[in-house]
């Protein structure tokens, strides 16, 4: 057996046991990273710890490997690391919105997930060298959906991640998407307030749904353009969308969407119409976009907003259905 023990920096004051320890063993593949967290094989100040556990600076994390983890898997899969994006068919450009010394806030694009995962070969998190600041590599704050394009903004220090951290959980972010949806909401604008929790659907442990004693979830909506009717047989019923959240639970726009009848285009997960884009050459995918999103600034304490543009595959799918994106 090897142990290793590391004392938490003041850099990583805050920061989750499970990201914190991809990011001091990233010799060490995901799978085994998990496997240690299971096995209670990461404690904090010697007591067994979550994956989700905020570490404090001061404490120490023992890690307790077997030398078949040590020797055999681990040094498999790093070797494996190394060569993923040498061998990646597609690494998708990263298009930075704006930076400081305490902010990075990037375009996401569709298609890459934000943190690693079972067979994930690039994600986000693996791009993130180039934008190093002081020794330090850029942190996750919140997340979007793999399919999901737009805003996502990310800290360079432990203190703007904790400040950005506290806003994101008080509520004080502001956040708007743009949807494709169909068919069209009976109203033009609303509020769509129903608690969602986490069911069982197979093997799918992500699945959501609306359900009684779920979280709180609220979201708002406008459309923005609309074509076609329920009465119209020539043309399908598509609406063009802004959802804005008060709240943030996993799915949730996806779920409400198709909670009032109007499920996302391309997300076969909550009943979203997929033929629908292949008929106009649209490569299939959940058409969701973070649009914007409205903070304030960890180090000035000015409230600034952040967009992103329509992305072309989204922009390609409302011209060829014939959507004003003018229109209210």
């Amino acid at each position: 057996m090897t142990h290793e023990i590391i004392k938490i920096s003041e850099d990583d004051d805050g920061q989750r046991l499970d990201r914190w320890l991809r990011k001091k063993r990233p010799d060490l593949p995901y799978v085994l990273n998990q496997k240690l967290l299971r096995k209670g094989a990461v404690k904090i100040d010697g007591k067994r710890a979550k994956p989700d556990a905020r570490l404090s600076a001061g404490q120490e994390v023992r890690v307790t490997q077997s030398l078949e983890d040590e020797t055999g898997r681990s040094r498999a899969g790093n070797a494996a690391l190394k060569t993923d994006l040498a061998r990646a068919d597609y690494v998708p450009k990263i298009n930075v919105i704006y930076q400081d010394d305490t902010l990075l806030v990037i375009d996401k694009p569709t298609g890459l997930a934000v943190q690693g995962g079972s067979g994930l070969r690039v994600h986000l998190e693996m791009l993130l060298d180039d934008y190093i600041v002081h020794g330090v590599r850029p942190r996750l704050v919140h997340r979007i959906d793999r399919d999901t394009s737009g805003v996502l903004v990310m800290a360079r220090t432990a203190s703007a991640a904790r400040h950005l951290g506290d806003q994101f959980k008080g509520r004080n972010v502001f956040k708007s998407y743009l949807a494709l949806v169909s068919p069209i909401p009976t109203r033009a604008t609303g509020v769509i307030d129903a608690p969602i929790g986490k069911v069982m659907a197979g093997t799918d442990l992500e699945q959501m749904q609306v359900m009684r004693d779920g979280d709180p979830a609220i979201t708002k909506y406008q459309v923005r353009a609309r074509v076609g009717t329920k009465d119209d047989e020539k043309t399908i019923p598509v609406a063009l969308i802004e959802f804005s959240l008060k709240t943030g639970r996993t799915h949730q726009i996806r779920v409400h969407a198709a909670h009032i009848g109007c499920p996302l285009l391309g997300d076969s997960k909550y009943g979203g119409d997929i033929e629908l884009l292949r008929k106009i050459k649209i490569k299939p995918r959940v058409m969701l976009h973070a649009s914007t999103i409205t903070i304030t600034h960890p180090k000035t304490n000015d409230v600034v907003t952040f967009s992103a543009p329509i992305p072309d595959d989204f922009d390609r799918a409302i011209q060829k259905m014939g959507l004003d994106k003018g229109q209210k």
